[in-house]
């Protein structure tokens, strides 16, 4: 996938939605590599990119519209894979910087999903500015890609035990009072008594179920479905059986998720693009299918129609996931390959 950032702000006028702010695609490497070898630096060999990189100042390569409204440009901010996390953080922030764009309120990157926590919330904090996660529109998908899977596998949901790891928020509340439309068995891991408290008298009073609250995980393993939002340690050797799980923290669980091929974790969903954004160059439309961040940011949860599900960031679709991770009888090598 190409590595984008996506900053915008909108006000509801009489006429309906006004773009007030824009945003910033920033292009992949490798797309702004040829935009500069056709373009401003068309003389100079590739070679020297590389080495000059930190030289060339991030510019404006495309422009963005919806409904006819000028709403975001794409911008080039570097030639070379940056590594580092500190690195990449302090290139877009100084790219921001340098481009100096107004009503800036949100934003989004691909390579914010990979970043330590620690370093979203400092980057949120000495910018001023809130990165989008797509966790919204994650809690609304999950009840539909759980029934999904569950067709194929011929099971039900109402026979499932859920274990969500609470983070104490308001997603944790919406998802379970999806999930309790249909489940039966559902437990919450919080510390939080006001929350838990708050959580199973709003449960009761809208569902008719009683959730269950615990502080600790004794038996990991007697849950069918674990949805975590909280970044905490999972040994590896622990997770035993065809577990269906769902890793909603903001920045990458690296706990188990790279370490146990054999595991169904999926971390992200891809949606298809409506196309309601056009760019001036087709060479940096954006893809038809994308993720759930871009999607929130673009679109909101205007007809959510999942395609694929990314699970150690390979896509997969529901069927295949099922096949490759679920069913039973599988072979070890099966979990390296890619669709």
């Amino acid at each position: 996938m190409c590595l984008s950032l996506i900053i915008f702000k909108i006000k509801a006028t009489k006429g309906g939605l006004k773009w007030e702010g824009k945003f910033v695609y920033i292009i992949a490497k490798d797309k702004y590599l040829d935009y500069l070898n056709e373009g401003p630096l068309r003389y100079l060999p590739k070679r020297f990119y590389k080495k000059l990189d930190n030289k060339i100042k991030p510019r404006i390569v495309c422009k963005y519209k919806k409904d006819d409204n000028l709403i975001g440009y794409g911008v080039g901010i570097t030639t070379k894979n940056i590594v580092s996390d500190k690195e990449y953080i302090k290139r877009v922030t100084k790219a921001l910087e340098l481009i100096n764009l107004k009503d800036i309120n949100t934003i989004y990157s691909e390579r914010f999903n990979n970043l330590n926590i620690l370093d979203i919330i400092d980057f949120e904090e000495n910018t001023n500015i809130k990165i989008s996660d797509g966790t919204a529109i994650k809690v609304k998908l999950i009840p539909f890609v759980l029934k999904s899977i569950l067709k194929i596998k011929k099971e039900y949901l109402s026979e499932k035990e859920i274990l969500i790891i609470s983070n104490d928020t308001k997603d944790i509340i919406n998802l379970t009072l999806n999930l309790a439309k249909e489940s039966k068995f559902i437990t919450i891991l919080s510390n939080n008594q006001n929350f838990f408290t708050s959580l199973e008298e709003k449960v009761l009073l809208d569902t008719g179920l009683v959730v269950h609250v615990i502080k600790n995980i004794k038996n990991i393993n007697k849950y069918d479905i674990i949805i975590n939002f909280k970044d905490i340690l999972i040994s590896k050797n622990k997770i035993k059986g065809k577990k269906i799980i769902f890793d909603l923290t903001r920045g990458r669980n690296k706990h188990i998720e790279f370490i146990r091929k054999d595991l169904f974790i999926a971390n992200d969903f891809l949606l298809k693009n409506p196309k309601k954004v056009i760019c001036d160059d087709k060479n940096f439309n954006f893809n038809n299918t994308i993720d759930t961040g871009l999607y929130n940011l673009l679109y909101g949860d205007v007809s959510l129609l999942s395609t694929h599900v990314l699970i150690r960031n390979n896509r997969y679709t529901i069927k295949e996931a099922c096949d490759l991770f679920l069913n039973k009888g599988l072979l070890q090598s099966n979990f390296l390959k890619k669709p």
